[in-house]
């Protein structure tokens, strides 16, 4: 079967819509209320909560990315009530059964123990087929949420996670993503977690800054991979870079 979503893709585009609102100062509130209440009801209805990927298949158990995609539109939106509400449960599952010893945390949210009979086919298609671990491009998407809700609350668990997303940079400067193409989102959100922690990663932010700076086209714009065609999305992540 072909199945279609637009829970992360829609979490996203409201955010950067509601930048512009911002900077623009637009009177759109009716609409992000309207986008607030959609993306509730595509929550998963389960003890856990937090949102999936995509929500009709149900071997796909909620992940870290959607939720701190969605975290970050609601502060953005002044909707902390909705964060209370309906994200804590899956944030403490996650940083309680999901954190690693080097400091990252696994994608999917799934208790380590007493899981009931879905959880534990999840679990077998994270190990089977989605594949499992910390995915390093989702970590400080994650922790950026939590660095802009309640960085005091989260502070240990901050701290773990960029020591991993330091340690996980290549060489060369940049991030590698494992769910999206080329290395430039990767690099970005990795960067713009660490910008609130510059002092101490300095080195690793000049990395990855030179990286980008070189792979840069005649053409002015930036690729997938350094020196690839330019296109829109690549030199719009470099210019948030």
């Amino acid at each position: 079967k072909v199945h279609n979503t637009d829970i992360f893709q829609r979490a996203m585009l409201n955010d950067c819509l509601i930048t512009i609102k911002n900077k623009k100062n637009i009177d759109a509130s009716d609409f992000f209320d309207f986008e607030c209440d959609y993306l509730i009801e595509k929550a998963n209805n389960d003890d856990i909560g937090g949102w999936s990927y995509f929500p009709s298949v149900q071997e796909i158990a909620a992940d870290i990315d959607d939720l701190g995609q969605i975290i970050q539109f609601f502060i953005n939106h002044n909707r902390f009530d909705l964060i209370e509400k309906h994200c804590l449960k899956a944030i403490n599952i996650t940083l309680e059964n999901r954190t690693c010893k080097n400091g990252g945390i696994e994608t999917w949210i799934i208790p380590k123990n007493n899981q009931n009979e879905l959880q534990i086919k999840q679990e077998y298609f994270n190990n089977t087929k989605w594949g499992c671990g910390p995915d390093v491009e989702v970590v400080a998407n994650f922790v950026y949420a939590l660095q802009k809700y309640n960085p005091i609350k989260y502070k240990k668990n901050i701290v773990n996670a960029i020591s991993y997303i330091v340690h996980s940079q290549s060489t060369d400067g940049f991030w590698e993503s494992r769910w999206y193409y080329g290395v430039l989102y990767g690099t970005y959100v990795c960067l713009r977690l660490l910008k609130d922690f510059e002092k101490e990663n300095s080195y690793n932010i000049n990395l990855a800054l030179e990286y980008v700076i070189e792979s840069q086209n005649e053409d002015g714009g930036f690729g997938l991979l350094k020196f690839a065609q330019s296109d829109a999305l690549s030199t719009s992540l470099a210019i948030l870079i």
